[in-house]
């Protein structure tokens, strides 16, 4: 995910975070496949989601979470089946941070 905003972008978006009183701030995507029909008949997509979290509660943002994982959405139809991957993998993506940080003692 680091590729994804140029180092000054990401700077000013840790400035800006850290304005807001932010004390972690995360930096993402999530890639979809293009659906296929499993076997259950159904549209199936796969969501691909990279994340890091950073703890900015010191100088130097901290690398304190990192996720990837891919995530199935399924769907009558080509829409329903990419909306219902998204949502998904936004849910697990959320639950996986929350469960990193917990494990490490950050609230």
């Amino acid at each position: 995910t680091r590729a994804i905003l140029s180092r000054p972008t990401r700077k000013a978006a840790f400035k800006g975070a850290r304005e807001c009183e932010v004390k972690y701030f995360a930096i993402g995507t999530m890639d979809q496949s293009v659906g296929k029909v499993d076997a259950s008949g159904a549209i199936r997509v796969m969501t691909k989601v990279t994340a890091r979290v950073y703890s900015l509660t010191k100088r130097l943002p901290r690398k304190v979470a990192t996720i990837n994982r891919d995530v199935p959405g399924f769907g009558p139809n080509d829409e329903e089946a990419y909306l219902n991957g998204l949502k998904a993998s936004a849910k697990a993506a959320a639950q996986e941070i929350v469960a990193q940080l917990q494990s490490k003692g950050l609230n």
